[in-house]
């Protein structure tokens, strides 16, 4: 594996994570802490999009 597919597995993973913990913000602690895990949601969403751009690109790349 090179460095570059690191890279974009890395941004996947995080946003799933950030997803996740934003899903479970969201559930478990209405009151307190709903747009904050509305916000954590948006913003994994926007790192799972981005991984999956990287990924395309660099498989691409790979058959190029």
């Amino acid at each position: 594996m090179n460095k570059k597919f690191d890279r974009s597995r890395r941004i996947l993973f995080s946003g799933i994570i950030l997803i996740a913990l934003g899903v479970t913000l969201t559930g478990a602690l209405k009151a307190s802490s709903n747009s904050m895990g509305t916000v954590l949601i948006a913003i994994g969403g926007l790192l799972f999009i981005t991984g999956m751009s990287a990924r395309k690109k660099e498989q691409e790349e790979m058959n190029d």
